[in-house]
């Protein structure tokens, strides 16, 4: 059984489509109606923004070309407001001989960033320290697993380390200090997480100079976690709640703490990133679900009220790593990094995509089809993410080519992208093939007879719309009643 209507969707397909625009830059409303937008040259999947400060430089984990060709690491990009992402960690990378992974924690408003790089064969671990003057510094503090967690504006740095000798009557120990000189924080298993102003926050504890340590207050005999902290000593973390974790906010280190709670519908949630406001940032998700289910959220601790920040049109998972005091908020949404913008204000000038428009194309079934995919951008790497079985692209040149076969006629949609491994620039365009039957092939005419009710009374010159439902009889007749 069919209908007649079906014959005319099917022939939909086949009509030409306007070219569809650019995947490379979005900037438009979250799917909570919060204002967001991609960073260029970040399309490269898992890559998030990790780090903000008042500059409105960013810090991306994720995409990182290392040394020769190819895609052969992860991390260390700063975004300064304009253009893509640059690799500042590349050049630090290809002296040391190797591949490496590197993870971004903080990033202060001097351009001073810190983190850890991990090397991809033997998987140890160290610190660096990065800035525009002096470029990448590496440190450590034992052979173990470590990192560098927080930086504040006196270049202080902070971080933890597994120590060899359980120096610190455990085998977690925490620091602070810069590249050449550290202290070791005598108290087992603190993780320190960030600074601010000689403060230090982490799982179950702060830290100053004067006073040392003291236990930051939790809920149901659980002490808190404090994962960021502001200049004026404002805290943002997490506390348990019925067995879960739940993001809470500190107003100081003493202080009791404030729940805040998880977005509607959801069982746990972490705060990530603090403002000089005490606006906290962070996600939102169920227990059970994967890390990819995630919800970012913003708190004011003016209203007291969580708000979601959606995600990017046609995706539902985000999270949100800070915030500045510019109330721009970083994060990962639809796996990019992106911005979401509280104030309505922020633009970007986004840079032209690497593509050039691909139209929609016909071809033949036995005749070999080509097409040739160009970029103003010369050394473009060129790759073909989705298309029907035989098809391929040149990986330099970006000819496409494909012979269709038979039983391959009607429409066929591709996915061409283009990587610039200079600037880590990332485009994809979709477009459409359709295949026409071979030349000589005939499509059979269909003879429809067409029965109308006993009872219709039309005039001469009338239209009619009417629904038939028809039947092959075989022989190509179709009686449609």
């Amino acid at each position: 059984m069919w209908t007649v209507l079906a014959l005319v969707a099917s022939l939909l397909p086949m009509l030409p489509r306007t070219p569809p625009a650019t995947a490379n830059d979005i900037d438009d409303l979250s799917t909570e109606g919060v204002h967001i937008l991609t960073i260029p040259g970040t399309l490269w999947p898992g890559m998030s923004a990790v780090a903000i400060n008042n500059d409105d430089w960013i810090a991306i984990d994720g995409g990182f070309w290392g040394p020769g060709a190819g895609y052969s690491g992860e991390g260390g990009m700063v975004w300064k407001g304009e253009g893509v992402p640059e690799r500042v960690l590349e050049e630090f990378a290809m002296t040391q001989g190797g591949f490496y992974d590197f993870f971004t924690q903080d990033l202060n408003d001097n351009g001073e960033m810190v983190g850890y790089y991990r090397e991809s064969s033997t998987a140890r671990t160290s610190m660096f320290y990065w800035s525009d003057a002096s470029g990448a510094v590496p440190f450590a503090m034992d052979n173990q697993a470590q990192s560098a967690t927080g930086i504040d504006e006196n270049g202080t740095i902070t971080g933890w380390f597994r120590s060899s000798n359980q120096e610190c009557g455990s085998l977690l120990c925490s620091f602070v200090g810069d590249t050449s000189s550290r202290d070791t924080i005598l108290d087992a298993s603190f993780q320190a997480l960030d600074i601010a102003g000689g403060l230090v926050v982490g799982s179950s504890q702060t830290w100053t100079s004067a006073g040392g340590s003291q236990p930051l207050q939790g809920m149901e005999g659980v002490p808190g976690s404090g994962n960021a902290v502001n200049a004026s000593g404002e805290i943002a973390g997490s506390v348990q709640q019925g067995g879960e974790a739940v993001a809470a906010f500190w107003s100081s280190p003493g202080a009791s703490p404030v729940v805040i709670g998880t977005l509607p519908g959801d069982t746990r949630s972490i705060a990530t990133g603090i403002n000089a406001d005490g606006w906290v940032v962070g996600w939102s998700g169920i227990s059970s679900s994967p890390n990819d289910d995630r919800h970012a959220f913003v708190w004011r601790p003016d209203t007291g009220e969580i708000q979601a920040l959606g995600s990017l049109p046609g995706t539902t998972d985000s999270h949100a790593n800070d915030i500045n005091d510019n109330n721009l908020v970083v994060g990962q949404a639809g796996g990019r990094a992106v911005i979401w913008d509280l104030d309505g204000d922020f633009s970007i000038d986004y840079p032209d995509p690497l593509l050039e428009p691909i139209p929609d194309q016909t071809a033949t079934v036995g005749q070999p089809f080509s097409l040739q995919i160009t970029s103003m951008t010369p050394g473009v790497i060129f790759d073909l993410l989705t298309g029907p079985p035989g098809a391929s692209i040149d990986l330099n040149t970006g000819l496409l080519t494909w012979t269709p076969g038979p039983g391959q006629e009607g429409p066929h949609e591709l996915t061409v992208r283009a990587a610039d491994p200079a600037t880590v620039t990332i485009d994809q365009q979709t477009f459409t093939i359709n295949v026409q039957p071979a030349s000589g092939d005939t499509i059979e005419p269909v003879v429809v007879i067409v029965t109308p009710p006993e009872d219709a009374t039309y005039s001469v010159g009338e239209s009619v719309v009417a629904d038939y439902t028809c039947t092959d009889t075989g022989s190509g007749v179709a009686s449609c009643v």
